[in-house]
């Protein structure tokens, strides 16, 4: 299991035809509605994590780590790394 703590927790069942529905609570958690698509994704150890589709990927990954190269200058950056390799 991961090691934050969960939002919320809920128990499903799965049906005949492998349908689960979602509690009320977690499709609040999770701003999704009827017509709605879910992302599932499977773990090793059988934990799966749910999320919402995003409507465009390009504008949730917009601006993710944009923190990550602040204040560097990208030209000493790629300087050192290659001396780096050199020596």
């Amino acid at each position: 299991m991961k090691e934050s703590t969960a939002l919320l927790t809920a128990t499903i069942r799965i049906g005949r035809r492998g349908q689960m529905v979602l509690p009320s609570e977690v499709r609040h958690a999770l701003l999704v509605k009827d017509g709605d698509e879910l992302l599932i994704a499977v773990w090793p150890g059988g934990e799966i994590t749910m999320m919402r589709k995003p409507d465009s990927y390009a504008e949730t990954l917009a601006g993710l780590h944009e923190n990550l190269w602040k204040g560097i200058d990208p030209l000493s950056y790629q300087k050192t790394e290659r001396e780096a390799w050199e020596n």
